[in-house]
């Protein structure tokens, strides 16, 4: 098979020997930044004020979101939807989004490592979602503090699959001074939540059919 191509032959966007980098979508851009096609990278740069998301991973493959800062919006922080596969995550911050910081719809093989999620600006902001056929999203190693928790599963418009999502994992994840559930499973084929270390929630894990 062909290799897979290290960061120096993605389309990368990032910042330039350390300089801030800002992209704000006034409320107004609905997708600050919008992925499809193959192999990119977004590294090191703030976003924030998209209308809807402040990034779409729509579509396409191999996607890799890394080392940000990614705040307030209109809906979801981030989005992964239109059949995007094999595509991360890694080592970002969020905080101050409403909805939820990431919002996975009808993808596959998604991994989601090493970031923090504070502070949502909404009370109902949960850290991640997956619904509508999302499957085999590995959820690993992250900081979870002052927010809502996980939902795996849950509900979201019809659609053909005949339930929410499979094989949604979390473990070795570290929560605490959550509000509201822990996670909630609603409609999750196969979905683990395992070794993760949790304090001072509110309320614990949840089961729904």
């Amino acid at each position: 098979p062909p290799a897979v191509p290290g960061d120096d032959e993605r389309v990368v966007l990032t910042t330039y020997e350390g300089e801030q980098v800002l992209f704000d979508g006034e409320g107004h851009i609905r997708e600050v930044i919008r992925l499809n096609g193959s192999y990119t990278l977004i590294e090191g740069v703030t976003i924030v004020n998209g209308g809807g998301y402040n990034v779409e991973l729509n579509g396409g493959s191999h996607h890799r979101v890394r080392c940000n800062r990614i705040g307030w919006t209109g809906s979801d922080a981030t989005k992964g939807d239109g059949g995007t596969t094999d595509s991360e995550f890694l080592e970002n911050e969020f905080a101050d989004w409403s909805s939820q910081a990431i919002d996975l719809t009808e993808v596959q093989n998604v991994r989601i490592e090493g970031n923090v999620f504070h502070h949502p600006r909404t009370a109902d902001g949960n850290a991640t979602g997956s619904k509508f056929g999302a499957t085999d999203v590995l959820i690993t190693k992250n900081v979870f503090h002052h927010t809502r928790g996980l939902s795996m599963g849950g509900t979201s418009s019809a659609h053909d699959n005949p339930i929410e999502a499979r094989r949604i994992v979390a473990r070795d994840n570290e929560f605490h001074d959550i509000g509201n559930l822990v996670a909630k499973l609603f409609s999750c084929e196969d979905c683990e939540f395992v070794d993760n270390d949790v304090v001072r929630a509110e309320a614990g894990i949840y089961f729904e059919d």
